[in-house]
């Protein structure tokens, strides 16, 4: 049973994944502003812009499989802040990439998104 962590598990495509891979794996993951109710999971917030917290959150966890669902996917929202829609769908994978890279000793990372990521 490999333990899996989905980043930005209380999303569309991370909670549905979840829900595929429960019952042979050890599942846990983040949301960003609140926990739904109906997710049964160890769950932790995660702010993507907080790199340090990133990378703490990483080692605390040791997981085998580190899968990213996180992105800002709201068009409009994406439109009014550039800025954050670049954080959050670029440098927020690049940092991970980065932190799975020189700290962590994960067996699979995997980047996953929808076609509603924008930057």
């Amino acid at each position: 049973m490999a333990r899996v962590l989905i980043l930005g598990l209380s999303g569309f495509v991370g909670f549905r994944l979840a829900r595929q891979l429960e019952s042979e794996h050890a599942i846990s993951g983040t949301y960003h502003h609140s926990c739904p109710e109906e997710i049964d999971y160890s769950m932790r917030a995660l702010d993507s812009t907080d790199r340090a917290a990133l990378r703490e959150m990483l080692l605390q966890n040791q997981a085998d499989v580190i899968v990213n669902c996180v992105g800002m996917s709201n068009v409009d929202a994406c439109e009014k802040d550039p800025q954050t829609a670049s954080r959050v769908n670029f440098e927020f994978v690049r940092d991970l990439v980065q932190v799975i890279k020189n700290d962590c000793r994960v067996t699979y990372f995997i980047q996953l998104s929808s076609n509603a990521v924008y930057d």
